[in-house]
């Protein structure tokens, strides 16, 4: 008899446990899918960030090329400024023999 009655005992008491335990199991999974669905939109962001920095590498990339040319084109600008002078000069030149005459 005693023992029948702490069987019955500890049977309730196991299904106590998990009736108590079956919340806080759902709960667990709901917090595990929410972390999962956060970790989701970091990987996501993650992502569009790399892309992002990938088109920012290739904009300095075109960058850096601008700047040869831009050292390129100011040196031809300095070579036709140093042509202009000695064009202007030589008309000069030209318009004072010709008054000297």
């Amino acid at each position: 008899m005693i023992v029948n009655i702490l069987i019955l005992f500890f049977i309730m008491l196991l299904i106590f446990q998990f009736c108590l335990s079956n919340g806080n199991f759902r709960s667990n999974i709901e917090g595990l899918t929410t972390t999962l669905s956060a970790k989701e939109e970091q990987l996501k962001i993650e992502q569009k960030n790399a892309g992002n920095i990938e088109i920012i590498k290739q904009q300095l990339d075109t960058l850096s090329n601008l700047d040869k040319q831009i050292a390129g084109l100011n040196t031809n600008v300095g070579i036709l400024s140093d042509k202009m002078i000695e064009l202007s000069q030589t008309q000069q030149n030209n318009k004072q023999l010709n008054n000297t005459k």
